[in-house]
């Protein structure tokens, strides 16, 4: 027989409901409070951005091979041959470059070696002021060919006046010039009849050609030689930003994996 309720007891027994809110019980209190809401730095990693870390690599080690040749190309020169003021500023520019260049190639392999955030933009930044260093430096050459034209003749005559055949200081550099160039005078062999020497000097080709000054020949010579400079120079300066826009673009990536 079945019992009785006494009074006040309930017919049946309530079940305990197993629900509880799962935003307490998947996360711990601290998340709810706002202290966990920051992501953590996720680095640039898996197959989707390898391509780009490799193009990043490959600007990296071109720019430590360049930066090689440009600093042993000047150590070269430096060591066989003389120039002027204007010279010996282009072999020290050289050299500044090329260990600039070296420079932004190793940080640049070490960044994405190491997916280094800060290293990768520190390398972005110093590529974009190498970039416009380059830059700078060939409008500076283009504009100096023009002016470097101008003076020649003015060079030639104040080395004809001051000739002296007693003094090798004197003499060398226009020497030089006559016998490399094949040419005699500023603008013709009668230029140094004018002179107190009123001789032609024995570096002028023989039999002599009256109408083959120096001017005409070393201004095309500089003319020629400064745009072979400007072209590879503007080639470079182009690969630079390249590297540049690469190294950037795998910036923005890392920023945006840490958002």
């Amino acid at each position: 027989m079945a019992k009785k309720p006494l009074p006040g007891q309930l017919l049946f027994t309530p079940e305990v409901s197993s629900y509880q809110p799962e935003s307490f019980t998947s996360q711990p209190l601290a998340s709810h409070l706002g202290l966990l809401d920051k992501k953590e730095d996720v680095p640039v990693s898996g197959r989707r951005y390898r391509p780009l870390r490799w193009l990043v690599m490959f600007f990296s080690v071109s720019f430590i091979l360049i930066g090689l040749l440009l600093v042993g190309g000047a150590v070269y020169t430096k060591q066989r041959f003389t120039g002027s003021a204007e010279f010996h500023w282009a072999v020290w520019l050289s050299l500044l470059s090329g260990g600039l260049l070296m420079l932004a190639g190793f940080a640049g392999s070490f960044g994405v070696g190491m997916r280094s955030f800060c290293v990768v933009v520190s390398t972005a930044l110093f590529l974009a002021i190498i970039v416009a260093a380059f830059l700078t430096t060939t409008l500076i050459i283009k504009d100096e060919m023009v002016n470097a034209c101008q003076e020649v003749e003015v060079a030639l005559r104040l080395a004809i006046v001051n000739y002296n055949p007693n003094d090798r200081a004197t003499t060398y550099d226009l020497d030089t010039y006559q016998r490399r160039f094949r040419c005699c005078g500023a603008n013709s062999p009668a230029d140094w009849l004018a002179t107190s020497f009123q001789m032609i000097p024995d570096s002028c080709p023989h039999p002599i050609d009256l109408r083959r000054g120096c001017t005409v020949v070393i201004t095309a010579y500089v003319k020629k030689m400064t745009t072979y400079v400007i072209i590879v120079l503007g080639t470079l300066t182009g690969y630079l930003f390249l590297g540049f826009l690469a190294i950037a673009f795998l910036a923005w990536v890392h920023y945006r994996s840490r958002l």
